[in-house]
């Protein structure tokens, strides 16, 4: 488990579990998860970004559960499983579409109800006109629906899948595989001819410890530097 720095660009490990090849990826970052939360109580994952692995209803429901807002892309093995039966037609994103067939706008997600507010794209000024707006809504604020994820965790995430904020935590998935990356390649483990899972663990957890101290060493800089620039204005 990987959690991204924004501020040094850095990608610090947090939790390490050495398994077996054959055990799916969708079990282990769930054991792995919950570890991690029973390692760091005082810690607050508020998402948890994963590959298509981890599209299944149980994962949903549990990351839920824990108040953690699932960033997982749908995977397409799974198309038309849904478990949504309401009448408002939604989209492969899980987007509420509107009477003239337009992605509705996300308006913000409801935490004291469980609930994602969509208003109308006309009304937001998404769209310049609307051949709907008469038979729609005679409001103003234009028509609202709500989507919980209780309907279907899959669909109505906390989140919106294809929303800009969606877009730019998805892109941190990586961080994952450039620890692995480091770990293999930078620290040469993937050359080492460590045998026995005892000792491949000692040295993972070296090398992210290493990874730790470049992170200090990088935040060390960029406190220096910070504190140049200051002396600097002052100076000026």
């Amino acid at each position: 488990m990987v959690t991204y720095n924004e501020e040094l660009k850095s990608d610090i490990p947090i939790y390490l579990r050495l398994v077996e090849a054959p055990r799916y990826d969708g079990v282990t970052a769930i054991v792995a998860l919950s570890e991690a939360r029973a390692l760091y109580p005082d810690f607050v994952f508020d998402k948890f970004i994963g590959d298509c692995a981890h599209d299944n209803h149980p994962t949903y429901h549990l990351l839920n559960k824990w108040n953690i807002k699932p960033i997982i892309p749908l995977n397409k093995k799974n198309k038309g499983k849904s478990q949504y039966q309401g009448t408002v037609k939604i989209n492969e994103n899980g987007i509420p579409v509107c009477m003239a067939g337009l992605p509705m706008v996300y308006n913000g997600f409801m935490k004291d109800r469980n609930r994602i507010k969509w208003r109308c794209p006309f009304a937001t000024g998404k769209v310049d006109s609307c051949n709907c707006k008469d038979k729609c809504s005679s409001s103003d604020y234009g028509r609202t629906i709500y989507t919980k994820p209780s309907f279907d965790p899959r669909l109505f995430t906390a989140i919106p899948r294809g929303s800009d904020e969606w877009k730019e935590e998805m892109r941190k998935r990586t961080s994952s595989e450039r620890v692995n990356k480091r770990l293999l390649n930078d620290y040469e483990l993937e050359l080492s001819k460590t045998r026995g899972k005892k000792r491949w663990s000692f040295w993972i957890m070296i090398h992210s410890i290493n990874i730790h101290l470049d992170a200090r060493l990088k935040k060390s800089k960029f406190n220096f530097i910070s504190m140049l620039d200051g002396l600097l204005d002052r100076a000026a």
